[in-house]
């Protein structure tokens, strides 16, 4: 029996007749984050705090300093996360095959983000002669940009122990990036949303991690399951709003509907995010199983890892598909989806609403 096809996405020609919303009724006051850490050992420190005004550029701005005082010896640290495996020898249980997705009312929507100038690292040189990287395909396509209407404001930067890549908000509370980026030894991960050289919209730390496989480097019989979902302590999606995620369908391959955005490092030291649109996907034709293998003809470099291929449907709605996941040696990158991409959302949704 054939599975029957998905509805598929908006064609670039569509997405791009899509209408701005404005943002409606007062923006609400949120917690923005100082600090991500805990301190250890006793006794418990004690906190003060200092606001002075200062200049910000044309504008007047507050100096925050949080001072926690504790004994000589004491350490602050990210608190580490709580791992929740979900099994791959039984089959999950089969959740619906879109997970929502929610923007508030006063985050307006913005079809295309607002682009700002491009600063690139600096050029490297062997005996004179540029050396490109093999992940970008043909021209490069990228474009950076500093919005924070939804959905690109959904863009989470992800730093655990000595890695770094991109994420976006898949829930109220929830945090979609590749497996690979998380360092599984250091055991913590923090998330800043809509960082932008040194500022970012909000911030917070990982407290449970779900996932189905723990990858350190990304392999061809694991590339497909390369995606965790990363539970916050505090529910920042419900201020920035969230994508929603969908199992893909081969039958959407070689159609140029995608977009990405993330941290590439070699655009502004990874501090900077980047969209690029218009691409196609290709899944592979032997991987047949829930989690799924994809090429992908998005320019990527490391950094970008973890950052979410998605796509608009009816209604200006963005579901991710798939996670960025690797850099090809054939002219190729490649990203993980499948029908277990929706699952572990939902998943570790229902289990941390």
């Amino acid at each position: 029996m054939r599975r029957k096809k998905s509805d598929p996405p908006l064609s670039p020609a569509q997405a791009h007749r899509l209408r701005p919303i404005p943002a409606k009724g007062p923006v609400p006051d949120i917690a923005l984050p100082m600090a991500f850490f805990t301190v250890s050992g006793e006794p418990p420190p004690r906190v003060g705090t200092d606001v002075v005004p200062v200049r910000t550029g044309r504008g007047k701005g507050w100096q925050v300093t949080v001072r926690a005082h504790a004994r000589l010896g004491q350490i602050a640290a990210p608190p580490r996360f709580e791992v929740r495996w979900i099994s791959r020898r039984r089959r999950p249980r089969r959740w619906p095959v879109v997970s929502d997705a929610f923007r508030p009312d006063s985050i307006a929507f913005q079809p295309e983000p607002r682009r700002v100038r491009r600063i690139s690292e600096g050029i490297v040189l062997r005996r004179g002669k540029k050396l490109d990287p093999i992940a970008i395909i043909g021209k490069d396509d990228r474009r950076t940009y500093n919005d924070t209407r939804y959905p690109w404001g959904c863009i989470c930067r992800v730093t655990s122990g000595g890695r770094r890549g991109s994420g976006v908000l898949i829930g109220p509370r929830h945090v979609l990036t590749a497996s690979h980026v998380v360092d599984w030894d250091a055991g913590w991960a923090v998330v800043e949303i809509h960082r932008f050289d040194a500022g970012f919209a909000a911030g917070g730390c990982c407290s449970k991690l779900t996932a189905f496989t723990k990858i350190g480097s990304v392999e061809w019989s694991t590339l497909d399951e390369d995606y965790a979902v990363l539970t916050l302590t505090e529910r920042l999606g419900d201020q920035f709003g969230w994508m929603g995620s969908r199992r893909y369908d081969s039958s959407w391959d070689e159609e140029p509907w995608w977009r990405t955005i993330g941290y590439p490092r070699d655009i502004s030291g990874g501090m900077r995010p980047v969209f690029e649109q218009d691409f196609e996907l290709d899944e592979d034709p032997l991987d047949y199983g829930p989690a799924r293998a994809m090429s992908c003809g998005a320019d990527l470099i490391k950094g970008h890892s973890g950052g979410p291929i998605f796509a608009f449907w009816p209604d200006g709605v963005p579901y991710v598909v798939a996670v960025v996941s690797a850099e090809g040696d054939d002219d190729n990158n490649y990203c993980a989806g499948g029908s277990w991409l929706s699952e572990l959302v939902q998943q570790a949704r229902d289990a941390d609403p």
